[in-house]
């Protein structure tokens, strides 16, 4: 298996096999994930239509990696801008990008406590 370094920023450790992170960093994502792992999504009834899986499906097949560690499991599409109820910005297809699990977590739990700092 060909090791591949932790993908936190600044991070020179081995990332833990089958993983993008390094066992500290690991961890750590895995706390702050509980962060988010209630939160209400605004774009419910987005997600949940046909629209979407298909933008999501044709995303992916136009950019099957990661864009932060070039990872080609676990994919899931982003919104660089979160949508909050803005149809128009969530179907942006400008306005995505592909992220594995865990680099969308890191992303997801940098926003959240971005938005608690600045409140």
């Amino acid at each position: 298996m060909i090791k591949r370094k932790c993908v936190y920023p600044n991070c020179n450790e081995f990332a833990v096999e089958e993983h993008t992170y390094c066992v500290k960093h690991l961890e750590q994502s895995q706390k702050k994930h509980e962060a988010f792992v209630n939160a209400k999504r605004t774009n419910s009834n987005f997600y949940n239509s046909e629209r979407w899986r298909k933008l999501r499906r044709a995303v992916i097949r136009e950019n099957p990696f990661c864009v932060c560690c070039g990872n080609t499991n676990n994919l899931t599409v982003d919104h660089i801008i979160a949508p909050r109820g803005n149809e128009e910005l969530f179907y942006d297809k400008t306005n995505l990008q592909v992220l594995c699990k865990d680099c969308h977590n890191l992303k997801t739990v940098q926003e959240i406590q971005a938005r608690r700092n600045h409140d």
